[in-house]
């Protein structure tokens, strides 16, 4: 694909000053960004009217729109040596401070090292380079620091991020510190990342309220170290690959990384399709509450598989009283090769269909319910329906606990398939839940 075929968006004039950014994420990961660039800031170019000046009675012909230009950040006197004698952070914010609407900033093949994020604050631009050799590396990266950060105290719009490979820190996780995200979208609306890598970052890509409609499409994660993606509202999540290299498996409980997938709090009208997720040492994606008063809601998986990872799907909360999940949809799914104990758990939500899907080899296929003694009284699961799935080689296909006051309401599992299975279902102080015969 040429530089000009790459899509580009609008302008949003600003830039921001000594001012933090913050990203909600799971329990243990906090996100500080500060935001150093004020003084990245070039003149844009004037463009108006020219030759003589007209009369009252005549007209002027309005000028040609600018044209779309492509900015090297090497002309901006980028080295991209990998950071062995200098950092680009100041002249890729410089190629992206002067960047108009419509325009490219343009990374030749090359590593080039930042040390603090690179922020975008005008809409429809593009940042692009040549594929896997066009090299953003986050130095340091076991601290928190953004890449790319698209937005900051204003929104900005249709910014297009593709071709480009991001470097955290292969080998490190969660547990090492390594919560450096690649992009994140802080106040963005509707962003693209498209064809991008991410090898080792703390987070692959991020979308944090108030931004909307992000659209991954066609990326690539190879390790990270808390979650590869995570949603806020709109997410499109596209034919894309994240494949954990965590060596640790967890089964002590003690996991050095996290969820291949993350839909956290306040999360809605997302899409996740035609996607594949493997060896997620938490779960290959966690919907989980952590705010009361707020929501989850219109996420739908379609065509996603989940291989070998601790867990495959897990909705829950806590409290009791945070974020539950309402319209849920689990379509043509797979869930395989789940170690560490449920391969779909579900905990909480209200509205949830799981449809034409296969779980196979697990200790336990779907899980419902299981209440621990710190979630007394508050486990409620309402109107879910499974049907069409398929539950096979597991240890226990269904696992139904109503435990420490949780309860079920309008739960109809009967229309789906258990086969080979030690245990084709365990069910106890489950009234309201009906199960294949």
């Amino acid at each position: 694909m040429s530089l000009r075929q790459v899509r580009t968006a609008r302008r949003w004039k600003g830039t921001p000053t000594g001012m933090f950014a913050r990203a909600s994420t799971p329990s243990r990961l906090r996100i500080y960004v500060v935001a150093t660039v004020s003084l990245f800031g070039v003149a844009g170019l004037q463009w108006g009217h020219g030759g003589r000046p007209a009369r009252a009675a005549e007209s002027v012909a309005p000028d040609d729109p600018p044209k779309a230009r492509i900015l090297s950040v090497v002309d901006f006197g980028a080295k991209g040596d990998g950071g062995a004698n200098y950092y680009d952070s100041y002249p890729i914010q410089q190629a992206v401070n002067a960047a108009k609407p419509g325009d490219t900033v343009y990374f030749p093949p090359a590593v080039y090292a930042i040390d603090k994020p690179v922020i975008v604050t005008s809409s429809n631009i593009t940042l692009a380079g040549d594929g896997y050799n066009s090299v953003i590396k986050l130095v340091n990266a076991g601290r928190t620091l953004n890449g790319i950060q698209v937005g900051f105290d204003q929104q900005v719009k249709g910014v297009t991020i593709t071709r480009l490979r991001f470097l955290g820190s292969p080998g490190r996780y969660l547990a090492d510190g390594n919560q450096a995200t690649g992009i994140q979208v802080t106040y963005g609306l509707n962003s693209v990342i498209e064809d991008c890598d991410f090898q080792g970052c703390g987070n692959a890509a991020y979308s944090v309220a108030p931004s909307y409609g992000t659209r991954i499409e066609n990326c690539r994660v190879s390790g990270w170290g808390t979650v590869g993606f995570g949603t806020a509202g709109g997410d499109q999540i596209l034919n894309c690959k994240l494949e954990q290299d965590d060596p640790y498996l967890g089964l002590d409980g003690n996991q050095r990384s996290s969820h291949g997938i993350y839909v956290h709090t306040g999360s809605h009208d997302v899409l996740v399709q035609d996607t594949f997720i493997s060896n997620a040492r938490k779960t290959g994606c966690q919907i989980y509450g952590e705010t009361p008063g707020e929501t989850i809601q219109r996420i739908t998986f379609r065509r996603v598989t989940f291989k070998d990872c601790f867990g495959a799907f897990t909705i829950a909360n806590y409290p009791g009283n945070a974020s539950r999940a309402k319209d849920i949809l689990l379509d043509e799914c797979s869930f395989l090769g789940s170690y560490g104990g449920t391969s779909l758990l579900i905990k909480q939500g209200d509205g949830i269909e799981i449809r034409n899907c296969l779980i196979d080899t697990a200790p336990i296929g779907l899980g419902l319910g299981n209440w621990a003694p710190s979630e007394p009284n508050w486990g409620l699961i309402t109107n879910l329906v499974g049907s069409g799935n398929t539950i096979r080689n597991c240890g226990t296909g269904m696992f139904i606990l109503g435990s420490n006051g949780g309860r079920f309401e309008k739960v109809d599992l009967s229309n789906n398939t258990i086969e080979a299975c030690t245990t084709r279902v365990y069910k106890k102080n489950a009234d309201g839940v009906i199960t294949p015969p």
